[in-house]
């Protein structure tokens, strides 16, 4: 999971340094679907089967990752700039 972190933020660098933005921020849309496919994930996971843990939320939902390591490999293959605002500096 780390190696696929730091692969995906070396292209997100890679493509700040060249010059294509100075700042990248998750669209409203991409956070808002993301959210709704953990709320519906996470009722499926042991995290939620009734135990006291800090790793749940006001919401009783856990601040986990509830799928498996080669689905966030997937979701981290590439950036997507649909899913990102990219702004520029004026």
């Amino acid at each position: 999971i780390t190696e696929t972190q730091v692969d995906y933020i070396l292209k997100w660098i890679k493509r700040w340094r060249t010059g294509e933005f100075d700042a990248a921020t998750p669209s409203e849309e991409a956070t808002e679907a993301f959210m709704a496919d953990l709320r519906k994930a996470c009722p499926k996971t042991i995290w939620t089967s009734g135990c006291d843990s800090w790793y749940l939320g006001k919401d009783g939902l856990p601040a986990l990752w509830p799928f498996s390591p080669q689905a966030h490999r997937d979701m981290l293959a590439r950036p997507l700039d649909e899913e990102w605002v990219l702004r520029r500096a004026a």
